[in-house]
């Protein structure tokens, strides 16, 4: 596994009995502008309302039939994890 940015497009992700997706580094995806509104969004609320003093490196994901996220734990990331789906539910 590695973790650098440069690497990635959209990578399959596996870790037993953890997770399966695919996934992407945002800041490759959405592009600098707007990478820098959603990480100073993010930054802003948890300052604000979780009293984090930062964020780590957001990354995107998506699943396919096979993917999977199951109960495990990203401690070194710190106390909070958060998703923001872009699934239209209804409509």
């Amino acid at each position: 596994r590695s973790t650098l940015t440069e690497r990635f497009v959209w990578d399959y992700w596996h870790v037993p009995g953890q997770y399966t997706l695919m996934r992407t580094a945002a800041d490759d995806f959405f592009g600098e502008e707007l990478y820098g509104r959603l990480c100073e969004a993010l930054t802003d609320h948890g300052q604000k309302n979780l009293g984090c003093n930062s964020i780590t490196q957001p990354w995107l994901s998506f699943y396919i039939d096979g993917c999977e996220q199951r109960m495990h734990t990203d401690s070194w990331h710190g106390p909070f994890a958060y998703v923001l789906s872009l699934t239209q539910w209804e409509g």
